[in-house]
């Protein structure tokens, strides 16, 4: 008998299923267009209120940093001769790095990321089978406790 993938029992939250963004928090248009993008992707019931701060502040995270790099796009070399622009480019660039960083540790903490997933043990596996081979194994064997 073939092994299922786990993620093939786990149905996809529908549109009616999905957990809203929470109404006190008020997220712009681009955050809630965000969030909704972050929770269809994941399996009905992936998400739980107390995760729901830490979504949200991810949200967030990413339009701040949409809007920083969208003040960075401006700079041109030619503007970065003046030491007032380039003051201003560092500062906006150091932004970004935090917000980046950020970013990274909110969507790790929610398990978002493939760092988040990581299964010990794998990574040796990989290298003698291959990816593909250790990444079906992952999904389709049951884990080690």
């Amino acid at each position: 008998m073939a092994r299922q993938n786990i993620f093939e029992a786990i149905p996809i939250a529908s549109r009616q299923q999905r957990p809203e963004p929470p109404r006190k928090e008020k997220l712009t248009d681009e955050e809630t267009a965000e969030w909704y993008k972050i929770v269809d992707r994941m399996p009905h019931g992936y998400f739980t209120a107390e995760m729901f701060p830490v979504l949200t502040a991810l949200c967030r995270h990413i339009g701040y940093a949409r809007t920083i790099a969208s003040r960075l796009s401006v700079y041109t070399p030619q503007t970065l001769k003046d030491p007032d622009y380039l003051d201003q480019y560092l500062r906006l660039l150091t932004a970004h790095q935090n917000e980046s960083r950020l970013i990274q540790s909110a969507a790790t903490k929610l398990r978002l990321t493939p760092q988040a997933r990581y299964v010990p043990g794998i990574g040796a596996k990989i290298q003698r089978e291959g990816a593909l081979t250790a990444n079906r194994a992952l999904y389709q064997e049951p884990l080690a406790k």
